[in-house]
């Protein structure tokens, strides 16, 4: 068989296939896939405080000064047990206090 033709193909089975994938990349922690976060960030923010008692922390940091792709300061979305908590923009971060135990992120 003529190896253009396996590669065309090929392609368009991995077209047709992806509709399908894309309806199910966000795994069962995240929240609805629409949700848009407006991301306020303050200059000279202090360290997050230590939970209340009989509590954990999960803190969520974004360190825009390590470059993994072209796109600086995007807005980077967090689930946790199928809702969103948040997200973060540049230097930032932000601190979600919880009940100790199982999550799923």
């Amino acid at each position: 068989m003529n190896p253009k033709l396996v590669l065309v193909l090929l392609c368009a089975s991995l077209c047709a296939a992806m509709p399908a994938f894309a309806k199910t990349v966000l795994p069962d922690a995240c929240g609805d896939d629409k949700a848009q976060f407006d991301v306020k960030t303050e200059e000279g923010q202090p360290a997050p405080a230590p939970p209340p008692a009989g509590k954990a922390q999960v803190i969520f940091i974004d360190d825009d000064s390590v470059k993994t792709s072209g796109f600086s300061f995007t807005t980077f979305r967090y689930g946790m047990d199928g809702a969103w908590v948040g997200a973060n923009k540049g230097n930032s971060y932000f601190v979600l206090t919880v009940d100790p135990g199982v999550h799923h992120l």
